[in-house]
């Protein structure tokens, strides 16, 4: 009867197991009530180090990891992170690859330079320069621009005052604009300067036509509509300081008022000054110490016969590095920090010079990004009244703006090396060609590498044959 109201007295073995199993209990609760005091800090908090954050959360990754790894798999549907439909889009390493190459590459052109014709830079030759009287004219080929200038305000002024008639002023604006451009150039031509200095006075002498337009056909279309109502601003902006001021500008198109800024920032003007002198010698240096010795050599070997193509295409692509960093230099140098300069001390507020032609995939779109002055006055005084006033179409409109880009390009460069072989006129008018074909390209990657294969082989290409030619 005992046996059967309590059991365990007939399982002494028994009654054992289960004490044992009582206290092991016991100890994993004390334990585990110990381990969360410790984690939650209720008695004697410790501070859990990373390394122990860290290990934990490592310890729980793994742990799910093993316990999910038949529920959650760990391959999905991914791309190659090089393919084009990856959403990665991160490749620094590969750009600091390509600045290392580059570096490279042109370090090695430096040395080759350097061994195959020594240092070629010389103060001399700018001493001589300065001392030199008949390196001099060009400076005073530059002062005869100022009587267009005179004549223009002369002009102007009397046709507001009504002392003679339009047409009259319109012949004289004409005659007084064509000499603007053709005087110097005869100058030029006759009496031979620096080639460089010849270069400036003409680009001067072109730039001085553009405005001088712009004067006259700004100044008529206002006289024009004084006749029927007040126009405000005119004719009081015929004044000296008004002219002079728009002549500094740099901007080809006139009108009465142009944005201003507040003052003239003079840590901005220093850094320009300080661009334009270091990018400027380093223009001087990549010129003689490598395109003169680079296009003299090559045109004295070349045999200029379709069995030496593959020779010359080798010239052409040994010179288009050098070119290269000498035309984005100088575009620099012009666009951005001299026409900033002249912006910033003359308070004028319009900087866009440029827009981003770097990224052109169409011809089209280069010509009207890459300077801006130009485009606009094109825009302004060629494309609008061929169109408006004279009435000829988009396509004859187009046309002239490039024959009159074509001549003022010949002039800048075949009046001061005096060859007038029509390189630079013709390979402006082989533009036109090029713009209807890229046109089909526009918004294509491969518009883009066209175009600037366009600039790195074509460049170098006139660059020889003028060379060729002069000599």
């Amino acid at each position: 009867s005992n046996s059967i109201i309590n059991p365990e007295n007939d399982c002494p073995q028994k009654k054992q197991n289960s004490f044992h199993l009582q206290d092991i209990t016991m100890k994993s609760s004390k334990i585990s009530e110990r381990g969360e005091k410790i984690g939650h800090g209720a008695s004697n908090p410790t501070p859990s180090t990373g390394n122990q954050t860290e290990k934990g959360n490592l310890d729980e990754h793994t742990r799910d990891r093993s316990n999910s790894i038949t529920v959650n798999p760990q391959f999905m549907n991914r791309a190659s992170l090089l393919s084009a439909e990856a959403s990665y889009n991160s490749y620094r390493g590969f750009l600091n690859l390509g600045i290392i190459l580059l570096f490279i590459t042109n370090f090695r052109m430096v040395l080759e330079n350097i061994f195959k014709y020594g240092f070629l830079l010389s103060l001399s030759y700018y001493q001589g320069f300065i001392g030199e009287y008949w390196r001099w004219p060009a400076l005073s080929i530059s002062l005869v621009l100022l009587v267009f200038i005179f004549m223009a305000f002369v002009i102007e002024k009397s046709a507001s005052r009504r002392p003679i008639n339009d047409v009259f002023s319109i012949r004289w604006n004409i005659l007084n604009i064509a000499s603007s451009i053709f005087v110097p150039s005869a100058l030029v031509w006759t009496v031979k300067p620096n080639p460089a200095s010849a270069m400036v006075v003409m680009i001067l002498s072109v730039t001085l036509t553009m405005k001088l337009v712009s004067y006259a056909h700004v100044n008529y279309q206002l006289r024009f509509e004084s006749k029927t109502k007040k126009v405000v601003g005119y004719p009081e902006n015929l004044t000296v300081s008004n002219l002079c001021f728009f002549m500094a500008c740099p901007t080809l198109v006139y009108q009465l008022e142009y944005p201003r800024s507040q003052k003239i920032r003079k840590l901005f003007l220093l850094r320009r000054i300080f661009e334009a002198i270091f990018v400027g010698g380093l223009i001087i240096a990549i010129v003689e110490q490598y395109i003169v010795p680079l296009v003299h050599h090559s045109v004295q070997t070349i045999r200029w016969e379709p069995s030496e193509i593959v020779y010359m295409m080798e010239r052409i692509l040994k010179l288009s590095v050098p070119n290269l960093y000498v035309w984005l230099l100088g575009f620099y140098w012009f666009f951005h920090i001299y026409l900033n300069i002249l912006a910033e001390v003359l308070t004028f507020g319009d900087r866009l010079f440029y827009k981003d032609w770097w990224n052109s995939t169409t011809l089209s779109y280069y010509w009207r990004t890459w300077n801006i002055p130009v485009h606009t006055w094109m825009l302004t005084h060629v494309y609008s009244p061929a169109r408006n006033t004279f009435g000829f179409s988009k396509t004859t409109s187009y046309l002239i703006c490039f024959l009159i880009s074509a001549a003022f390009h010949e002039l800048v460069i075949a009046v001061p090396f005096q060859i007038l072989k029509l390189w630079t006129f013709f390979g402006m008018m082989a533009q036109i060609p090029l713009v209807m074909i890229s046109g089909n390209l526009r918004g294509n990657q491969l518009g883009n590498i066209l175009f600037w294969a366009s600039i790195v082989l074509g460049q170098p290409f006139l660059v020889l044959m003028m060379y060729r030619f002069s000599t």
